[in-house]
């Protein structure tokens, strides 16, 4: 019983004198504390710190809409492009999470808006994949490489494929190649039609899109 006594105080004192979790850059990113953040950068850690998966403190901005902390990193010089573990960019983690706001300022700072993740995907394809229109206006007008594409389908037929009319839209009204054919050898006029996809073949009648045969026997 003694013994039992004395092992159970010394696992609370152990307990007890534990010190507490490190507070880091990342964490208080995260948690919104401008203060805690103005604070480590004034003792010396580096703005462009990584974690496990190679988040800067910026890419963590970005991801949860810390609008006045994202600011103060931009300011102090942080790597607006910087790639994680998946080649994402601060601007791929804003975009992912629809925050507008915080993909403006990264662009207003250079953010390259062709950048491509480890596995080759695109602002642009992954936009049209989520059907955020708002996300792909802003790209588009942004000045973003709108048929940039190495791999899978292109931005365009993402959209035909899962019927996001607007989208479609307004990527064939802002300059999509219309005609180039994908691996299967299909147009985008092509997969419209097989996907059903009415309003989408509309569209693209209406701006002199072509299927496979037509383009092949130069009607």
């Amino acid at each position: 019983m003694k013994h039992i006594l004395i092992t159970t105080s010394a696992a609370m004192l152990l307990v007890g004198c534990a010190s507490s979790p490190t507070v880091t850059i990342h964490s208080s990113v995260q948690g919104g504390n401008i203060t805690k953040v103005e604070q480590l950068l004034a003792e010396g850690t580096d703005i462009n710190q990584t974690d496990d998966s190679k988040w800067t403190p910026l890419h963590v901005a970005a991801q949860y809409g810390q609008k006045e902390i994202l600011e103060l990193l931009l300011s102090k010089g942080a790597s607006v492009d910087a790639k994680d573990l998946w080649g994402k960019t601060p601007l791929n983690r804003a975009a992912g999470f629809g925050h507008k706001t915080i993909m403006e300022l990264l662009i207003a700072k250079q953010a390259n808006l062709n950048t491509k993740d480890k596995q080759g995907v695109t602002l642009l394809q992954n936009a049209a994949l989520s059907g955020d229109t708002d996300i792909t206006k802003l790209l588009i007008k942004s000045g973003i490489d709108i048929n940039s594409n190495n791999n899978g389908p292109s931005p365009l037929n993402i959209a035909i494929i899962l019927g996001r009319t607007k989208i479609a839209e307004l990527l064939i009204t802002n300059g999509a190649d219309k005609n180039t054919k994908n691996i299967d050898g299909n147009t985008s006029l092509d997969l419209a039609k097989k996907w059903r996809q009415i309003k989408i073949v509309e569209i693209l009648l209406k701006h002199g899109a072509k299927t496979t045969q037509e383009l092949t026997e130069g009607v």
